[in-house]
């Protein structure tokens, strides 16, 4: 399969508010107690006939992409789906394109930093909103000076529709999930890692709990370093 050069691709950034989203709480087995901060992570979807991420990017690091990226000004399922059928449109004929969907954060590490130690994550109930946290390990790229959060592979072509413009496949998805087992309290998630975890990046991570739902508008974390 051939990569499009990026003069022939569209991407786009979309960067989720988090009015709503709530500190996740990590507690270590010491009894230590750490408020982690929300962010959004930036979301760039590279069109490409690749079938990896790093065809699609080619040698362009995936930030200097998301430069390149037409913004959304609004965000939300409904407003980005319309938005990639407008972009669709425009760069593409009526036929399905393909892509990846690229959730990142500048910088190479985490501004909060913790001691290593079997933890759990608390993450409240008031910003799940329907979605799943999954504890991720983030990727550092020196080239983009910035960190992978995860990539999905998608397929999108344009309906016509008015309420769904869009329809999209994932392909598949590209993320390195530490495994952990759950348990609710008072409506609150606990992620508790089924074995320590390694020094490196990690981040807390919403995504939707419908299999197939794209998660076009971004993605809202709470990233950490294990010292």
């Amino acid at each position: 399969m051939t990569t499009k050069p990026f003069s022939c691709c569209f991407a786009f950034i979309a960067v989720l508010g988090v009015a709503n989203a709530q500190n996740v709480v990590a507690t270590s087995s010491s009894g230590q107690i750490t408020a982690l901060v929300p962010h959004p992570a930036m979301v760039t979807f590279v069109a490409s006939n690749s079938s990896n991420l790093a065809g699609a990017a080619g040698n362009r690091a995936v930030a200097t992409v998301a430069a390149r990226a037409v913004p959304i000004p609004i965000v939300g399922g409904f407003v980005a789906e319309q938005a990639v059928g407008r972009m669709i449109k425009v760069f593409h004929k009526p036929k399905p394109a393909k892509g990846f969907n690229v959730a990142f954060v500048q910088g190479l590490s985490a501004g909060t930093g913790l001691q290593k130690s079997e933890m759990s994550f608390t993450v409240p109930a008031q910003s799940l909103q329907g979605a799943s946290p999954l504890l991720l390990r983030l990727k550092p790229s020196v080239k983009d000076s910035a960190r992978i959060v995860r990539s999905v592979h998608i397929s999108t072509e344009l309906t016509g529709g008015a309420l769904n413009p869009v329809t999209s496949n994932i392909l598949g998805i590209d993320e390195e999930a530490v495994a952990c087992r759950q348990e609710t309290r008072d409506g609150d998630v606990v992620l508790i890692p089924n074995s320590p975890l390694e020094s490196g990046e990690y981040a807390i991570v919403l995504v939707s709990s419908q299999p197939d739902k794209i998660p076009v508008a971004g993605t809202v974390i709470w990233d950490f370093r294990l010292l």
